[in-house]
């Protein structure tokens, strides 16, 4: 069954440490976080990419860390565990306020 007021988000993440909590505080500005299912994957990140979010968002955001180095493999991944629609895809370098995808 498709939930229509909700929407899944997945971030293919690999050595994102400098970028991934700017762009998790943007999707979650001023937005409630039980309006977004996030999903980060991170692909076979050899930086603390996986440890900044865990610490940071591990109420709110399902993160997976899998050894394949693979961006389209990550998607895949998270799309299996994505639960509503519409669904975006976005890099972790990308800030959008999840406000936004809201109204998209």
């Amino acid at each position: 069954m498709i939930k229509e007021d909700k929407i899944s988000i997945i971030i293919p993440a690999f050595n994102e440490e400098k970028v991934i909590l700017r762009c998790l505080n943007s999707i979650y500005q001023g937005t409630a976080p039980e309006l977004l299912q996030v999903i980060v994957v991170c692909n076979g990140c050899t930086d603390s990419t996986y440890t900044i979010v865990k610490n940071k968002y591990k109420e709110v955001i399902q993160i997976l860390n899998i050894e394949k180095p693979s961006k389209s493999n990550a998607l895949n991944v998270g799309d299996k565990l994505a639960k509503y629609f519409p669904r975006f895809y976005i890099d972790a370098d990308v800030y959008v306020t999840g406000k936004s995808l809201l109204k998209v």
